[in-house]
């Protein structure tokens, strides 16, 4: 019978953004608290931050937090929209796009898996400069690298400034 000793167990699927948004919502002290849709950001977010070393596959699509959310259909894909952008897109697509970008900039093959640690060791190293795979005229990307960065400092992923 093969060893499974060296085949690491994934412990949670997981979109490459948001392990980002989690990290910079703690940065900037975000409380985490369970949402309308019934997404599972909050519980993802405590389970992540207390455990960085925790067994993550890097998916393009419905992960952990999409999961039980009230706005993913039967197909596993988001109805929610992404108002926004120019011209409104799905936030199925926008979020596709965002993460394939995201793990063609971090060198990170989606379906691969690593520890949450290990992630965000890459992504604080593009960082800043990994705010540009972001197109939100919504969103200021300067707040989203203060939040970044502050959030890796406080999760001892980046010295402190």
């Amino acid at each position: 019978m093969p060893s499974t000793d060296d085949v690491p167990q994934v412990e949670i699927l997981l979109r490459p953004h948001h392990a980002l948004d989690i990290v910079t919502k703690y940065g900037q002290g975000h409380r985490f608290q369970p949402a309308p849709s019934g997404n599972a950001e909050s519980k993802v977010a405590e389970q992540i931050l207390n455990n960085l070393d925790i067994v993550v596959r890097w998916v393009i699509g419905a992960d952990a937090i999409c999961a039980p959310c009230a706005l993913l259909n039967a197909d596993g894909l988001c109805t929610d929209g992404v108002p926004h952008t120019h011209p409104p897109m799905s936030k199925q697509d926008y979020n596709d796009a965002l993460d394939r970008r995201l793990c063609t900039y971090l060198g990170i093959t989606p379906g691969s898996v690593s520890t949450l640690r290990a992630f965000l060791e890459i992504a604080n190293a593009h960082t800043p400069g990994i705010e540009q795979q972001w197109h939100q005229p919504k969103y200021d990307p300067q707040m989203r690298v203060n939040g970044w960065i502050r959030g890796f400092e406080l999760l001892g992923i980046r010295p402190r400034s």
